[in-house]
């Protein structure tokens, strides 16, 4: 007689909620022995000059206290030069991906990640602005990464 898997991806018992913290804690292992180190600037709640029409800050931003953790960083090589909107300035776009273990970093934060963070990668020295934000390598039905989109971060100051 065969017998059918009886595991339910909404599986709240004590049993199901062992074993994806099982595989959270391996995720978060991988993290801490192959992770670049990673400085998170957390966009603050409190920014002056917010323009409601545009949904935008005036000025530049206010980040809270930065945040040493740890992640996963790819990095474009090319990078684009140009001419800012009006002419005036130059632009250096460089993009690239982080992933983040998703419990890890909202342990961390407080939250989960936010368009606007800036991240700043340790090796290379530079910051990197989050545009982009999604979850992946789904275990059990739950999310263990985030996915962030990022581009170079370009200071008006």
């Amino acid at each position: 007689m065969f017998r059918a898997s009886s595991y339910n991806l909404s599986d709240q018992t004590p049993s199901g909620l062992k074993d994806l913290n099982f595989m959270n804690s391996v995720d978060q292992e991988e993290f801490t022995l192959f992770g670049v180190s990673t400085i998170y600037f957390r966009i603050s709640a409190q920014q002056e000059n917010y323009d409601s029409t545009f949904r935008d800050v005036l000025s530049s931003k206010r980040f809270d206290e930065p945040i040493q953790l740890r992640s996963f960083f790819k990095v474009d090589e090319s990078t684009t030069h140009g001419m800012g909107d009006i002419g005036i300035g130059q632009n250096a776009d460089r993009n690239g991906t982080v992933w983040f273990n998703v419990a890890l970093v909202e342990s961390i934060l407080g939250r989960s990640p936010i368009i606007g963070d800036v991240v700043e990668n340790v090796q290379i020295h530079q910051k990197f602005e989050i545009f982009s934000i999604s979850k992946e390598m789904h275990r059990l039905g739950y999310p263990l990464r985030y996915k962030c989109g990022i581009r170079l971060y370009q200071d008006s100051k």
